[in-house]
């Protein structure tokens, strides 16, 4: 019975074990372009213009209401308490140079038993087509494998978003089947292709590689490719597979089984006498 004008003491919420496993994981998760990090009270403007945008609403799963600030105040507390209790792991990347919200991943649906859990990400409009959704992904994956020693990593993607299946393309994962009419969205039904990741299978995305040019060279110095040109392009009045001699000028190689042929001088003539 609890006194008069006495309030109870609330119980501290024991962390469950999947919590444990969760915070194994070092945050935050620093990637080449981007720090991926909890979201915080000061990047609600960001995402919420991110996700109240209409082309983002036309992959979701369901349609979600637009996103207010009570709202994202929400989400920034529950990506918190999920943390803690194991449910979820959800991390929103900024890029290093700006602070600018570039993608969003997250993991859910944990098996501890099995091994296995589920992933999820999104990237603002703005930001599609730069390579920032397989940068998140596959530094979770990463740590998933690394940290939290899971055997698989699985994914749902719509089929009217072929963008999103060759991110996990490029990740290893493989297409594994197709769940037809599985959710309803509004009116409508909507399907998934299922996707699924072993941890021999993965494989982490290479930096895009940068043309670094120097002064007065037209071409890329080694370790790069001018943007907007093929390797072995001759468009700059180079010669493909060609190597400069001495004077500068492009020397052909000798291909195998093929010697240059050397050229004698020319006899003098003399005149008689």
């Amino acid at each position: 019975m609890v006194r008069q004008g006495k309030v109870p003491a609330r119980r501290k919420r024991a962390p469950s074990q999947s919590g444990r496993f969760l915070r194994r994981i070092p945050l935050p998760i620093e990637t080449p372009r981007m720090v991926l990090r909890i979201p915080r009270e000061e990047d609600i403007p960001q995402f919420r213009a991110a996700l109240n945008d209409p082309e983002m609403a036309r992959f979701t799963s369901r349609n979600f209401p637009a996103m207010t600030r009570q709202g994202g105040l929400k989400l920034v507390r529950n990506a918190g308490a999920t943390r803690r209790s194991g449910e979820l792991l959800s991390l929103m990347g900024f890029e290093r140079d700006t602070g600018n919200l570039v993608a969003a991943v997250a993991l859910f649906h944990f098996n501890w038993t099995d091994r296995h859990a589920e992933i999820g990400y999104w990237v603002p409009s703005p930001m599609w087509g730069q390579g920032y959704a397989t940068e998140a992904a596959g530094a979770v994956c990463r740590a998933a494998f690394r940290w939290l020693r899971l055997h698989r990593v699985e994914a749902q993607v719509r089929p009217i978003n072929p963008a999103s299946a060759r991110v996990l393309a490029h990740l290893g994962f493989v297409r594994e089947g197709i769940r037809r009419s599985c959710r309803r969205k509004g009116k409508t039904w909507i399907g998934f292709d299922t996707f699924g990741l072993l941890e021999e299978e993965f494989r982490y995305p290479r930096p895009r590689a940068r043309a670094l040019r120097s002064p007065g060279r037209r071409g890329p110095v080694p370790g790069g490719t001018p943007r907007g040109r093929r390797s072995g392009d001759t468009s700059s009045g180079g010669r493909a597979g060609a190597s400069p001699g001495p004077s500068g000028r492009a020397r052909p190689r000798a291909t195998p089984g093929h010697r240059a042929r050397r050229t004698r001088p020319a006899p003098s003539r003399r005149r008689g006498t």
